[in-house]
Parts: structure tokens; C-alpha cells; sequence
């Protein structure tokens, strides 16, 4: 789990600037700030989670939010187009 999620950080800012090279430093702090906040809330969240139910119930929660981001992540892919595309070596 830990190493796949170390390439979370990685893959988001790289997507992140695909889709708006022309402003790399306004995309890196947004995906910054997104980033530390979803942290946070998240942290919120599970704490009022485990403080008025138990803590199976924090990890149920999570394990149901997991799967619902999945869902929207494949649901909501954009397309890949040929301009984004990597050039083949030469």
C-alpha cells in the first residue's frame, strides 16, 4: 500500500501539468493546496468518525470513500487526446 501510494504525489503533479504547461507554478501551488487540504479533511473526518462511533467504523467509512473515489476517478477520466501524448524514442 505505502509503495503505491508514494506514486500518488509523483503522478498527480505530472498530470497536473500536462494539462496547463503554460502555468506550471499557479497548477503546482493549486495541486499544493488541494492536496494538504484532502490531508486535512481527511484527518477531520476520521477523527469525529472514531470519537462518536469505534474505529471499525472509521475504516469502513474510508474503505466506502475509497471505493466511491475510484468510481469517480474511472467515470470521470478524461480522454487522452494525441497532443498529451508522449513522442515515441527514437
Amino acid at each position: 500500500m505505502g509503495v503505491g501510494y508514494g506514486s500518488v504525489s509523483v503522478s498527480t503533479q505530472s498530470r497536473v501539468r500536462i494539462a496547463d504547461p503554460r502555468r506550471v507554478e499557479l497548477t503546482a501551488a493549486l495541486w499544493s493546496g488541494v492536496f494538504n487540504l484532502s490531508i486535512a479533511v481527511g484527518t477531520l473526518g476520521r477523527g469525529l468518525i472514531v470519537d462518536n462511533a469505534s474505529t471499525s467504523w472509521a475504516m469502513s467509512v474510508a474503505a466506502i470513500l475509497a471505493l466511491l473515489g475510484c468510481l469517480t476517478a474511472m467515470i470521470a477520466r478524461p480522454r487522452q487526446s494525441s497532443e498529451y501524448m508522449a513522442a515515441p524514442l527514437q
